[in-house]
């Protein structure tokens, strides 16, 4: 955890220099939402973990919910940019390198994007308003982002569709759930799941998932 500054401010309106704290508060805060919930998370962790001061957090985003939207959004908006630009590319590629790159690219998405990935199945299990717009602002139009992508290695097969629906999701579980439950992954495996290593081979494991689902044969 990042230790609180005890620089003292001056009192009024906090000073901004060129980062202004936004993006270590942000960036705070999807660990502290991930970890413990909307509920769960404190103004005051928050601040603690970004190293700043609690009224910065308040003065950028007024309340705990609104920091929460814009730390979500603008995470979203991220991942959402890059998978966009990695379908462009995926569709440039041979089916057989497709599928190593996809295979690749969804374990790096998951490793690179836990907080995100836990926060997203926190609020889904819930319900609530929260939970409706991250699923209809992101959640659905990335499932269907990643169905164009499995498009491109079932461009050959006549159930492309029907096959798409069964291996997305479970594609998903398989990717994310080393990332998401870490440390019990790590505890029982003996392993670091967020080191190059683990990444690596996880991603091997993965494209071997992928080519038995496909029912395509070893490289």
């Amino acid at each position: 955890m990042v230790e609180q500054s005890t620089k003292r401010r001056s009192r009024g309106r906090p000073r901004l220099d060129a980062s202004d704290g936004r993006d270590d508060i942000k960036r705070a805060a999807l660990v502290e939402f991930a970890n413990h919930g909307f509920k769960g998370a404190s103004v005051d962790q928050i601040a603690e973990r970004a190293g700043v001061a609690k009224r910065l957090i308040h003065y950028h985003f007024g309340s705990k919910d609104a920091l929460w939207h814009q730390a979500v959004a603008d995470a979203y908006e991220e991942f959402r940019e890059e998978a966009l630009e990695f379908v462009l590319r995926l569709g440039q590629q041979a089916p057989e390198d497709a599928l190593d790159s996809f295979a690749t690219q969804m374990v790096c998405f998951a490793a690179d994007r836990v907080a995100l990935i836990q926060i997203s199945i926190d609020e889904t299990r819930q319900g609530g308003a929260r939970s409706a717009w991250v699923k209809s602002t992101y959640l659905v139009p990335l499932q269907r982002i990643m169905i164009e992508q499995a498009g491109v290695l079932l461009v050959q097969r006549a159930d492309a569709k029907a096959v798409a629906s069964h291996l997305i999701p479970s594609l998903f579980v398989a990717v994310a759930f080393p990332f998401i439950y870490a440390y019990v992954t790590s505890e029982a495996h003996g392993v670091d799941v967020f080191s190059e290593d683990y990444i690596g081979g996880h991603a091997e494991f993965i494209k071997t998932l992928l080519r038995a689902s496909l029912a395509l044969p070893a490289p």
